[in-house]
């Protein structure tokens, strides 16, 4: 019995290897993106056609991109609730459960009839589904995040822990790929009819290739030890609300810049450029696309980079050019060249990249091991609801009342201040999780 038990826990706390860890974190939370910017991308360009043809063009945009605020709301809840069977059963088995969740979600929306097939029915599934959505997405990246950094070296836990958060764009650039070859192969009437659809119902196969990844990767020994020791709290939200509220606050105002300026590029960007500037859907898409590669490399490159220079020196930087180029980005973006809309999506690109790297490993740094998942998922949606729930709806109002771009663009720089002072105020321990441990 005694030598089972041995053999047993030997595979249990046996280290992954890198390659495994990163591929791992990238596959499931890319997966979960690729999703959940399918239904971005397809809100900007179609879904006032599909779902909302009964309003004015700008409003049938407002209420699309309210899909995006039901996400995002909905986060907050899925990080409560998986945090809590996270912190208590295991990372492993909700991560697990969330990427089954997801596909789910995303299959549904790819089959939701439009709006002349069933009438009002179409918009209220559609929401529905995308409330399935964003409570899987609470607890994903959380989880990706956390079991990374728990398996990760000291050293190199800020560039390992990027990897999920590189899944934001990885996912972002597979779902423009999907959306440019669906517009470039059919006309614009079969892409609004049936082409949007494709990029959903393909995720459901990226869904089984994450689920047959993620299963080989084994529980962190921070888990397991406090398993051992009965050391988790009985409901690690109290907990959290407990002792860390203000590092809670603080990490979630730290994100609202990356949200901000994100859906001022992404989404608020293809609208405004697509229906006030008047690039194509092709232009468009391939802008973003170099935008998702650009943010992508730059979130890989902050991780590694705040290994050396550390977290908050890191993001201060984000920060510093997110108050500088929000200005000269609209203004490329809305001179009609081709060129120049390339130019504004690479800087928008890094400076979203260069805050977004290293906060993973800085919410980590921030919350102890016994209510740590519940508390970097709960960090990053409730930043997630400040800075990215409303801010599409929120741009598209601010234009249609202005109509101009300035409002948005100083509401962007104006947060990366805000979030500064927050990171400033932040204190996170980077001493090995040992010391973290609660007195028994």
């Amino acid at each position: 019995m005694s030598t089972q038990t041995n053999v047993q826990t030997n595979i249990e706390t046996k280290k992954p290897s890198r390659a495994t860890l990163i591929s791992a974190s990238l596959t499931g939370t890319t997966i979960e993106y690729f999703d959940f910017f399918a239904y971005a991308t397809a809100a900007a360009l179609v879904f006032n056609k599909v779902f909302f043809p009964s309003q004015d063009p700008i409003v049938g945009t407002i209420l699309a991109f309210g899909g995006i605020a039901v996400g995002f709301i909905a986060r907050p809840f899925g990080a409560a609730l998986f945090g809590h069977f996270g912190d208590k059963i295991g990372r492993k088995s909700t991560l697990v459960v969330t990427l089954s969740i997801m596909g789910f979600g995303t299959f549904g929306i790819g089959m939701v009839p439009s709006y002349d097939q069933i009438g009002v029915w179409a918009p209220i599934l559609l929401m529905l589904l995308r409330v399935l959505q964003g409570l899987a997405l609470g607890g994903e990246w959380g989880g990706a995040v956390l079991i990374t950094y728990e398996h990760a070296k000291q050293g190199e836990k800020g560039a390992l822990t990027s990897f999920p958060s590189a899944g934001m764009p990885l996912g972002l650039s597979l779902s423009t790929v999907c959306f440019v070859a669906m517009a470039a192969t059919m006309p614009s009437s079969a892409f609004e009819a049936w082409g949007w659809r494709v990029p959903f119902i393909i995720g459901v196969a990226l869904v089984i290739v994450g689920l047959f990844i993620r299963t080989r990767i084994p529980e962190s020994e921070e888990m397991i030890e406090l398993k051992k020791d009965d050391a988790q709290p009985k409901v690690p939200i109290g907990t959290l609300f407990r002792t860390r509220t203000m590092s809670l606050v603080l990490c979630a105002l730290a994100f609202v810049p990356c949200g901000f300026y994100f859906y001022a590029a992404y989404t608020f960007g293809m609208s405004y450029g697509k229906d006030s500037v008047g690039y194509s859907y092709d232009t468009l898409l391939m802008a973003t696309l170099v935008f998702a590669v650009i943010y992508f490399v730059s979130i890989l490159g902050a991780g590694a980079v705040s290994d050396k220079l550390g977290r908050k020196n890191t993001m201060y930087v984000g920060y510093g050019m997110t108050l500088l180029t929000p200005i000269p980005f609209f203004a490329m973006l809305g001179s009609g060249n081709g060129i120049l809309l390339v130019l504004g999506f690479v800087l928008a690109g890094v400076a979203n990249g260069v805050m977004y790297g290293p906060y993973a490993a800085l919410l980590c740094e921030s919350f102890e091991p016994r209510v740590r998942y519940t508390g970097i998922s709960l960090g990053l949606t409730l930043g997630g609801v400040l800075g990215s729930a409303f801010s599409s709806m929120l741009f598209a109002q601010l234009f249609k009342s202005t109509g101009s771009w300035m409002p948005i663009a100083l509401l962007v720089m104006g947060s990366a201040v805000v979030s500064a002072v927050a990171v400033a105020k932040l204190k996170h321990n980077p001493a090995p999780q040992t010391l973290d441990r609660p007195t028994r």
